[in-house]
């Protein structure tokens, strides 16, 4: 089987979040994944405007439907719509419908950059800047504190409005690092982001155990992000919340918890494309299909050893 070349570009996050609004592929996740037990929020991170499921109430109605959505479910299946005029036909499940948190006036640093520009300027270091840690005198002055840099605790905010002087002090200071600073600079408009990107959650399956729900390791990060960007919008509740003695919270120190929920726990290195998964969701495989039966049940049914019945084994090598 022949495939296209694969090429991996660096995304402007607040473009692809633009486009997809425009070509209605994308939708702003702004609620808690559930509202009561096990109810989907329909903008949240398991919001049913990804796909349906098992556990929705018109479990998997989407996929019959008309261009307008006034008739849904496989009931209506090859019928023409009185409404916009076509008819109900099958549509499988669109992995390109995008989820995006937004920050509103703020911005997080694109993981791929964040990497980059620990590199250039060194964990300690680098982390040293964007953590904002700023102390001030009773008459309001800043306190300046000694550290690796000179730009020590001036947080995620000020880093961006300083970061063509901090690239050129790092220029002069680190020499070995011309070469990747030269190249963050041909994409500085990628850098800094407003929006976040949330995959389709067919991609990201749960699982309810009775009354309990449990999420997967992604979304651990997304909830606390969804309910943080809330709270960034909200500069009334900050101030609310200052007054109530929650300590010093200020747009900075949510940016600073934002940026690290979605660097922590992932990968190093970026995640090569894995072409042998996508076509295995090609054939439908679970849950995307949203069907599976189990493999050892399927083995007794066939009298066929285990082995033998698997129906996604780990492909073998292409010729």
């Amino acid at each position: 089987m022949e495939h296209d070349e694969v090429r991996l570009v660096k995304l402007n996050w607040d473009e692809e979040c633009e486009k997809d609004f425009i070509i209605g592929k994308g939708f702003e996740i702004k609620e808690p994944a559930f509202k009561g037990k096990q109810k989907k929020s329909k903008y949240g991170i398991q919001s049913p405007l990804f796909a349906t499921d098992f556990e929705d109430d018109d479990a998997f109605a989407e996929r019959y439907t008309c261009e307008c959505g006034e008739l849904k479910g496989r009931l209506y299946d090859e019928e023409e719509c009185n409404i916009c005029g076509t008819t109900v036909k099958f549509k499988d499940v669109d992995l390109k419908i995008t989820g995006w948190i937004k920050l509103g006036d703020y911005s997080i640093i694109h993981p791929i950059f964040y990497r980059m520009l620990k590199s250039i300027i060194g964990e300690k270091g680098f982390l040293e800047i964007i953590e904002y840690d700023k102390e001030f005198t009773k008459d309001g002055h800043i306190i300046d504190k000694q550290g690796k840099t000179p730009f020590k605790g001036i947080g995620i905010m000020e880093f961006k409005k300083r970061f063509d002087e901090i690239m050129d002090f790092y220029r002069i200071k680190k020499k070995n690092k011309i070469e990747m600073i030269d190249e963050i600079y041909k994409e500085k408009d990628k850098i800094f982001s407003s929006c976040i990107p949330v995959y389709s959650s067919v991609l990201r399956p749960s699982q309810f155990k009775g009354e309990s729900f449990f999420y997967n390791s992604m979304d651990k990060k997304f909830n606390p992000i969804v309910s943080l960007s809330n709270l960034l919008k909200d500069r009334d509740l900050i101030e609310t919340r200052k007054n109530k003695d929650w300590g010093d919270i200020d747009e900075n120190k949510i940016l600073s918890i934002i940026q690290k929920k979605l660097i922590e726990g992932g990968d190093e290195e970026a995640m090569m494309p894995d072409d042998e998964f996508v076509e295995m969701l090609e054939h439908g495989m679970p849950p995307a299909y949203g069907l599976g039966m189990g493999e050892r049940f399927f083995a007794f049914l066939v009298d066929k050893p285990l082995r033998e019945t698997q129906l996604f084994p780990l492909m073998r090598p292409r010729e």
